[in-house]
């Protein structure tokens, strides 16, 4: 099977696809919008019941088993009134779209309108539900209990799910339903399973009422209605606030494709990794890339240290040239402390890249094996990525024995350098280059 996306019949042209991210920009900022309400309506909502419940709670006395028997069934109840409204707020909110090839976990639950970023605040509201019915089973709602916690822990079991799913890092690809007629019956059983559960629940809730209802007080309904009302709300306004998900990344790869810092190619790749989810290949060759990147900065750091030690000999010469003249031993000292605070930067800044490609490199692998066993990757592709690391990996062995023969070629500089300054004291022979390091550094 071939990995890469299918490209279009058209490549697209630099404004072209300027024209397509703004517009999948402006589609994510102004998806909220789209039903009147605002950030500030919200608030004042959120301040009015809070305010309300507050001197509910204060002003009167309330029995806290039927405050909580009401602020379930007002859940409940003002969930399934705002069911309708919410399926069309999440139809607006999606975003995206999706191909055959499927979606990214992420971008499959933009596409329905959901929000990735939001499960830990489901799975909190999931949690003080499931608290609120093992609350109402301990003051004798038994059969109401046993039904909504039933319920509330198969919710949570799928929101934790969700959540594992989206944490993963293979690239998962989840594509939508073929729509035979095996899953039609499938879902045709899903279906009634949640509205059996559902209507058993409210059979519960009613029989619950009956006996209880001529000990509901005014206080205990207001105050218990005001709750589920601040708790729905809450609820849904957790989507409508929510900051968008990929705009951006969508703006930092359309301010580079402006500037011509990258290709429409390129620009176009990382625009559908953004919103369709990365193709499998990358879940190898982003850790081979990383590697790379480790290993081209201690190349760098290693050339640095050669380029030091080569001035280090020339100040050594400048030393023997000298003769004794105060004025050129000072600056030439001087400069001398100066390299030696770079080198020591240096090196030890090519130890830690060293150290991280290394622990790079070990993931890399990791990830080719279980590319191996869970993905379908061509061949090809793992064996390009695991070429290129390993050329730069040689790259790196041979910077590092440069900068080992600099600064063997160097000693006598360095011991030179060091007697001029500190009188006659010379590195040890045997000592690591970090050592000579610290000892020609002491002050």
């Amino acid at each position: 099977m071939d990995n890469s996306r299918e490209a279009a019949p058209v490549d697209l042209r630099r404004q072209e696809l300027l024209g397509a991210i703004d517009y999948e920009i402006s589609h994510r900022e102004t998806a909220a919008s789209r039903h009147g309400l605002t950030v500030w309506t919200i608030v004042a909502a959120v301040v009015a019941l809070l305010w309300a419940a507050v001197n509910e709670i204060v002003d009167n006395i309330h029995i806290w088993p039927n405050v909580a028997l009401v602020l379930f069934t007002g859940r409940w109840g003002l969930g399934l009134l705002t069911l309708l409204w919410t399926k069309s707020l999440y139809a607006a909110l999606s975003v995206g779209f999706s191909p055959e090839s499927g979606l990214g976990p992420k971008q499959f639950v933009l596409s329905k309108g959901g929000h990735p970023d939001l499960l830990p605040y489901y799975i909190l509201e999931a949690l003080v539900m499931l608290c609120l019915s093992i609350y109402l089973g301990i003051k004798g709602f038994i059969l109401l209990s046993v039904l909504a916690s039933f319920g509330q822990v198969l919710v949570l079991l799928f929101l934790l799910v969700a959540w594992v799913i989206l944490h993963v890092c293979l690239p998962l690809k989840l594509k939508p339903s073929a729509g035979t007629e095996q899953q039609t019956k499938h879902a045709i059983y899903v279906k009634t399973g949640v509205y059996l559960l559902l209507g058993l629940a409210l059979l519960a809730v009613a029989w619950s009422l009956v006996p209880v209802c001529h000990t509901l007080g005014r206080a205990d309904i207001r105050l218990g209605l005001l709750l589920a009302a601040l708790l729905t709300l809450f609820s849904v306004s957790l989507r409508l606030t929510s900051v968008p998900l990929g705009v951006d990344q969508l703006r930092s790869v359309r301010s580079k494709l402006a500037f011509g810092l990258v290709s429409p190619t390129a620009a176009r790749s990382e625009t559908e990794n953004i919103l369709l989810g990365s193709p499998p290949q990358n879940f190898v060759t982003e850790k081979a890339q990383a590697v790379i990147a480790e290993l081209k900065e201690c190349i760098c750091h290693c050339d640095r240290v050669v380029d030091l030690c080569g001035r280090v000999t020339v100040l050594a010469d400048a030393v023997r040239a000298a003769a004794g003249d105060k004025a050129s031993l000072g600056e030439i000292a001087s400069e001398f402390r100066t390299i030696f605070r770079r080198i020591k930067a240096e090196v030890n800044a090519m130890k830690w890249h060293n150290a991280e490609a290394a622990n790079l490199r070990i993931r890399f692998v990791r990830r080719i094996e279980a590319s191996k066993l869970l993905l379908d990757i061509k061949p090809e592709v793992i064996k390009a990525a695991k070429k290129g690391v390993e050329l730069e990996a040689d790259a790196a062995v041979t910077a590092r024995r440069k900068t080992a023969e600099a600064y063997e070629d160097s000693r006598a500089s360095f011991d030179l350098l060091c007697k001029s300054q500190k009188g006659d004291i010379r590195a040890p022979k045997n000592l690591t280059r970090s050592d000579v390091f610290a000892v020609l550094f002491q002050d």
